[in-house]
């Protein structure tokens, strides 16, 4: 069994070590320094060994066990979900407090019933959760300042536990199932802005280079990023032939116009041709339509 927090001295599971009392029992040295010395399991009170404690004390209670008790400070940590306003959802809240004893004798009588660990982490707890209720997982700007403020303020001694704590950190982030819930609102976020971005684009040149269509494709989230940078330099690198096909290809799916067509098709006309060639001339043309075109010049 592992000791209990505070408690440095233990044997075959119980809290402390046997005491002998006797006629003439010894006083235990209470010298050691950062402990407390506590005398139990007797028929009179529990005592804290110390300059007062004298035999006649000692052997008129009888005591049986001799426990040590840390006196130091010890910085206490606890990860617990907490409910936000959005009742199917939580905040996942990490509390650092410092904690000590401020009562020994409260302290052992307590220990045998409690888990400080447990009754820790029900205090912080019961403190947070007044505060995380306020809070949407949508929207939970200042709920670390908020609680920092709150617990913060002042040491907790709990009478009944013999224990002092005051709340050092607190860090807030939503619970793995709110975290997914952000993450689909923020990806829909950025992709509304894109798609408002590509139509302003759209807008303002109306006339839509292929490039243009298909960043407004990955805008809306038809295509990945990475599949537009693949499809741009395809493009770039194609014959004025298959280009023609492949901005064809973009006016029947919906994506551009003709009037893109006419626009594009200045790349690969002859001047002469640019104001009577029309889209529906192009595509009556074979596959070599460009080149069909360019033989008419000449």
């Amino acid at each position: 069994m592992t000791k209990p927090m505070f408690i440095l001295n233990g044997e075959n599971d119980k809290i402390g070590v046997e005491y002998k009392c006797g006629m003439f029992p010894k006083i235990p040295n209470y010298h050691k320094r950062d402990s407390w010395f506590l005398l139990t399991e007797g028929i009179m009170d529990d005592i804290v060994v110390n300059d007062h404690t004298t035999v006649k004390d000692i052997r008129r209670g009888q005591y049986k066990r001799l426990v040590e008790i840390s006196r130091n400070t010890l910085v206490f940590s606890h990860t617990f979900d907490s409910n936000c306003r959005e009742t199917s959802y939580t905040f996942k809240v990490t509390i650092k407090a410092n904690v000590y004893v401020n009562d020994p004798i409260k302290f052992c009588a307590n220990i045998r019933n409690i888990s400080v660990r447990d009754f820790l982490n029900n205090q912080f707890s019961l403190d947070v959760k007044g505060v995380t209720r306020k809070y949407s997982i949508l929207n939970y700007n200042g709920i670390d300042e908020e609680l920092t403020r709150v617990l913060t303020a002042s040491t907790i001694s709990d009478d009944t536990s013999g224990l002092s704590y005051q709340i050092t950190t607190v860090m807030t982030e939503p619970n793995d199932e709110a975290m997914k819930i952000l993450k689909n609102r923020d990806d829909m976020v950025i992709k509304n802005e894109m798609t408002a971005a590509a139509g302003k684009i759209a807008v303002l040149n109306k006339e839509k280079t292929y490039a243009d269509a298909i960043w407004e494709e990955a805008a809306k989230g038809n295509i990945t990023d990475i599949q537009a940078i693949k499809q741009i330099e395809e493009y770039e690198h194609k014959s004025s032939n298959d280009k023609l096909e492949m901005l064809l290809k973009l006016r029947n799916e919906g994506i551009i116009s003709d009037t893109d067509i006419l626009s594009q098709s200045q790349n690969f006309l002859p001047s002469s041709q640019l104001q009577t060639t029309s889209v529906k001339q192009i595509e009556n043309k074979s596959i070599n339509s460009i080149d069909i075109l360019f033989d008419e010049e000449d």
